[in-house]
């Protein structure tokens, strides 16, 4: 029956993102629209900002597309495969083209990315890669919205956008936890689905549903690690208390599975949270609660017990850049591993553009996955993880962008071979962006 709930909210809509739409973020008194609610981020789903206000701007409406080519050099690609680290060389050359048109009442988002990637000298691990996403926000009537949003990865690349070394964006949350992975083929898609309703001028109600599917082709390149598939429901009610604060609970229902090992989890999770909107471009949200989960496996007794979660949050966007940062501790599954784990996560993202040419951007993450079904899964796959990425980037002639960075990877779990032996990769990189934009619309 949870299946079939999450199956309808999803097609009936998503993670009402429209209405956390905030004014422009240009500092100032807070002066919120007095009728219309935000969702917080706690329930919206909606990632913080990751650009400055003025680019944000110039990228309302328009049609854009280019290529882009990025060497790079890494000191451990074939990591935990061997006994010592193999260095290499990787190559990627990668068209794009993304489309974003925005009315009063209404946004379209549609970005795609197709390319190759080209190892040396493990070459066995060249592959084709391809990234899409698209989002889709309606506001239905002035009290009602709906969005519709799916996320598409096809990579070998450890550091690429499939994980947060890659800049997957921050969100109030939380979410579920992720292995970084080494080097190996892997599909991910995250589908998702919300509506919220403001049924008074300070109360509203929503739901949504989403769908995360991770996938390894070639199980034997991660050996230890295992496919997932994770649908998770919630709902929510929401009381404006001022015009800058917002109290409410929320109920998280997460269903995953795993393969070729099957195990299943599920978590139930209700939780009251809190946002307070500081200033139009600062806010911070907290969500706490006491979770439930129940781990099992063909044959073996049933893992289940009560442990408390919390998310802590918050965002600032500027003229010339953007800050967001977050931790979580929740009860998860997926994402690699078996079982259920106690995962601990803080991370944050920073970008800096003083000027028109310069731009300065980093993002890091930790992790801590505990197990906590250590009776299904002896071997304990708990672990920990340390990623980060830095760079800077120069424009030139309003067209081509020229990065330069370094990102580096720590990771260790036990009972995951692929992770293990080689526990870091460093890579140092240079890319060249190529890129028109075509207005849309007046």
């Amino acid at each position: 029956m949870l299946k079939k709930i999450c199956i309808v909210l999803v097609l009936a809509a998503p993670l009402a993102a429209w209405s956390q739409v905030e004014p422009s973020a240009s500092g100032g008194d807070i002066q919120l629209d007095d009728s219309r609610m935000m969702t917080p981020p706690p329930v919206s789903g909606v990632a913080y900002p990751s650009i400055g206000v003025t680019e944000e701007q110039e990228r309302a409406n328009f049609l854009s597309g280019g290529l882009t080519f990025t060497a790079a050099y890494v000191d451990n690609v074939l990591a935990g495969q061997l006994a010592q680290p193999v260095s290499g060389k990787i190559y990627t050359v990668q068209p794009f083209i993304s489309v974003q048109q925005t009315t009063p009442r209404r946004l379209a988002s549609l970005e795609y990315t197709s390319g190759f990637t080209f190892y040396d000298p493990t070459s066995e691990l060249n592959q084709i890669d391809q990234n899409a996403s698209a989002i889709y926000q309606y506001r239905m009537t002035p009290r009602v919205s709906i969005e519709l949003q799916d996320a598409f990865v096809q990579s070998s690349n450890a550091f690429s956008a499939a994980t947060s070394i890659g800049g997957t964006s921050i969100t109030g949350s939380g979410g579920l936890a992720n292995v970084i992975t080494p080097f190996g083929n892997r599909l991910t898609n995250q589908a998702a689905g919300g509506l919220t309703y403001q049924f008074a001028l300070n109360a509203m109600v929503g739901g949504s549903a989403e769908n995360d599917y991770l996938n390894y082709p070639d199980l034997s390149q991660v050996p230890g690690l295992s496919n997932s598939n994770a649908m998770t429901g919630s709902a929510f009610y929401s009381r404006r208390l001022a015009p800058a604060q917002y109290l409410g609970l929320t109920f998280l229902y997460h269903h995953i599975t795993t393969s070729p090992v099957d195990s299943t989890t599920d978590t139930y999770l209700p939780a009251l949270f809190y946002t307070f909107y500081i200033r139009r471009n600062i806010s911070i949200s907290l969500m706490g609660g006491g979770e439930y989960y129940n781990t099992a496996e063909t044959g073996l007794p049933e893992v289940h017990a009560w442990t408390p979660a919390v998310t802590a949050s918050g965002g600032y966007q500027g003229t010339h850049g953007a800050l967001a940062a977050s931790y979580t501790r929740s009860v998860s599954a997926g994402g690699g591993l078996l079982g259920s784990y106690t995962a601990t996560e803080a991370n944050g993202t920073a970008s800096w553009k003083p000027t028109k040419v310069w731009t300065a951007e980093a993002v890091a993450d930790y992790a801590l996955d505990k197990n906590e079904s250590s009776v299904l899964f002896p071997s304990g796959e708990g672990g920990h993880s340390i990623v980060g990425t830095a760079s800077i980037t120069r424009t030139f002639w309003s067209a081509l962008d020229v990065q330069l960075g370094y990102s580096r990877i720590h990771a260790h779990y036990n009972g995951i071979s692929a992770i293990n032996n080689d526990p870091d990769s460093n890579r140092g990189f240079v890319s060249l962006v190529y890129r028109f934009t075509k207005p849309l619309g007046r």
